[in-house]
């Protein structure tokens, strides 16, 4: 029996001229910009789509810190992490931008099965998601390697842009997370 390949998982986060105006031409540089977020699965967008801006938009310093924290968990195995104000015993809720869209991620043995909800309905419960969500199922490696480069690109291109974000609570708390998933 020949095993099927993994399905290739990417997080994109779309650094342009939002990234530049909001981290280095700004009087005071965000530690906490407000950019588009995608997730592709096998080529095709589970969240956003292939024009630019076009994905969940989200203050991603505070984004890739509930996606990390949902990593460690699914490797510690201490108990599900509340996120995105949602008490769930089944699921991860990552929250992007104060909602309106979620990430849902629930684990399922050696693998984790993503949606990105648009309805706070489609989040408590998978039968009440609009017909336009689908869910996908990835290796759980698979994921957490795509959040860790992303998270990684992200802070790489932070600090390395504007050196004195190097000093703020936020993004030094989100290197100690990936430094601590190495």
């Amino acid at each position: 029996m020949t095993e099927e390949p993994s399905p290739s998982v990417s997080v994109i986060v779309e650094y342009g001229e939002r990234f530049r105006r909001q981290v280095v031409d700004a009087d005071q540089p965000s530690p906490d910009p407000l950019m588009a977020m995608k997730i592709v699965v096998d080529g095709e967008y589970l969240m956003g789509n292939s024009k630019p801006g076009h994905g969940a938009g989200g203050y991603m310093t505070d984004v890739f810190g509930q996606y990390l924290a949902v990593v460690e968990d699914l490797h510690t195995g201490e108990g599900y992490v509340p996120l995105g104000g949602f008490d769930s015993v089944d699921r991860y809720v990552v929250e992007h931008c104060d909602g309106p869209t979620w990430t849902t991620i629930e684990p399922r043995v050696d693998h984790v099965e993503l949606a990105h909800c648009l309805t706070v309905e489609g989040v408590r419960s998978p039968e009440k998601r609009l017909s336009s969500v689908r869910a996908v199922t990835v290796p759980v490696d698979s994921w957490t390697e795509a959040v860790v480069d992303a998270a990684t690109e992200y802070y790489r291109r932070m600090v390395d842009s504007n050196p004195p974000l190097r000093s703020d609570s936020e993004l030094q708390s989100l290197r100690t997370t990936l430094d601590s998933l190495d």
